[in-house]
């Protein structure tokens, strides 16, 4: 079962851990339906065959908060979410879990930082 269910506009891969690991864990940006940026933090793990636990985190960024990411990133719209998958997605070898979720966090800090306006989502 894959927990990141609708395509994003544009997506790139972050992170993508391959299917048959558990625990599965994937990061990934585009833009949705409302033409927000989206980073979105997937996690499923089975702690046996009857019980699946998943969790799905966004970080939404608008308008405004795109605007200004554009700036300070010297990209253009379209090529935002391939600037973070350059940017928080080259890495060797296997990743582990956690350093999915770091990689979340730290991408949610970088944000932060820039006084990019987001809202972080716990999706259920």
């Amino acid at each position: 079962m894959n927990i990141m269910n609708k395509q994003l506009v544009l997506e790139e891969s972050i992170i993508y851990m391959h299917d048959d690991l558990d625990p599965w864990a994937a990061l990934r940006v585009g833009f949705d339906e409302e033409r927000n940026l989206v980073f979105e933090l997937a996690l499923e793990r089975y702690d046996n065959p009857e019980n699946l636990l998943s969790c799905l985190r966004k970080i939404i960024i608008e308008r405004a908060g795109i605007e200004k990411l554009m700036d300070v990133t010297s990209s253009s719209l379209k090529a935002l979410p391939e600037f973070f998958s350059h940017e928080y997605g080259v890495k060797e070898g296997v990743w582990k879990t956690s350093e999915v979720f770091d990689t979340f966090y730290k991408i949610s800090n970088y944000l932060t930082r820039l006084k990019i306006p987001y809202q972080m989502k716990n999706v259920e």
